[in-house]
């Protein structure tokens, strides 16, 4: 999915792709999937690296808040 420029917050159409997802996620909850956030090459590597972790957090965030497990 993507994100607005030095943004963490989901848009409306990574939305939309996350909640498409959330059927087969639901029928299957053994499935594991691997969330990481990425960024562009412009700025800080710590400063980067933060937001890629809060991209992430939010997807997981995401899919956490509609039932999905965390683990």
């Amino acid at each position: 999915v993507y994100f607005d420029y030095d943004a963490s917050e989901l848009r409306d159409d990574t939305r939309e792709a996350l909640e498409a997802k959330l059927p087969l996620l639901t029928r299957h909850p053994g499935l594991r999937l691997r969330v990481a956030g990425h960024t562009d090459d412009r700025g800080a590597d710590e400063y980067n690296l933060a937001l890629g972790q809060r991209r992430a957090a939010s997807v997981k965030r995401f899919f956490s808040e509609r039932g999905i497990d965390e683990s």
